[in-house]
């Protein structure tokens, strides 16, 4: 609970709220711990409980009641956030711990190893699992399966951009994409999430291609045979494809 605290106040402080060691106050009533952030200058308390259940923060204090249904939004979002973040530090540890592969999980050392071909190219193959789970890209790991971490994280927003414009996919439909930048073991990494769905599978209606490397073929369905990509230059065999389009048709 101790450092979901500690990211809910670097959250707040963010939004502007100037919450300091001297606010903060771990209690416990009939054995239900929880956290108090005093925000003196807004004269503001906020009561965060150890569970996570959604919704029971409690803002109180002399400020409108707009503004604390604001402030309580604002603590729920950094609280789930936290606890998803948790949630998947816990896979992302045990992925590198198996030391392998697999058709939903690929690891790199770092973004700059990849062209936005070879990163387009990732992501149509995981997102074209035939488990139809969330596959991850997992950048700060090397080849040997060592924690090495990332020296600066990707900016978010140009990824996010470059994904949106684009406009390759056929019926413009493409996977959906969340960057979770993670601290695990000290060590600073970025997971590529990809999202599953029923739209399976996905491929372009018109070549791609950035700086150097084979382009990305229009109408070939790339997928992952284990830990293995489907080359760029063929596509998926014919009973992958089958399953994948199985999947949208279910």
């Amino acid at each position: 609970m101790s450092e979901s605290i500690d990211e809910i106040i670097k959250g707040l402080n963010y939004f502007g709220y100037n919450i300091s060691i001297e606010n903060r106050e771990e209690k416990s009533n009939n054995g239900v711990r929880f956290t108090q952030l005093k925000i003196p200058s807004r004269e503001l308390i906020v009561t965060i409980y150890e569970n996570e259940k959604k919704g029971n923060s409690v803002v109180g204090g002399r400020a409108s009641t707009y503004e604390k249904a604001i402030l309580k939004e604002i603590v729920e979002k950094l609280k789930w956030n936290s606890f998803e973040n948790r949630i998947l530090e816990k896979k992302i540890l045990y992925l590198i711990s198996t030391k392998c592969e697999s058709n939903v999980h690929d690891f790199k050392e770092k973004w700059g190893n990849a062209s936005k071909t070879s990163l387009l190219h990732d992501i149509l193959c995981l997102a074209n699992n035939k488990r139809n789970e969330p596959a991850y890209l997992i950048m700060g790991v090397s080849d040997n399966f060592h924690l090495c971490g990332l020296e600066e994280s990707i900016d978010q927003d140009e990824i996010y951009s470059w994904f949106g414009k684009l406009d390759c996919f056929a019926s413009n439909e493409k996977p959906e994409l969340k960057i979770h930048p993670l601290i695990i073991a000290e060590k600073k990494i970025d997971v590529l999430e990809i999202t599953p769905d029923d739209r399976v599978p996905y491929f372009l209606d018109k070549e791609y291609s950035s700086k150097g490397g084979k382009p990305i073929q229009p109408y070939r369905i790339y997928t992952r045979n284990g830990d293995t990509n489907t080359p760029i230059n063929v596509q998926a065999n014919k009973k992958q494809i089958e399953e994948l389009w199985s999947i949208r048709f279910m």
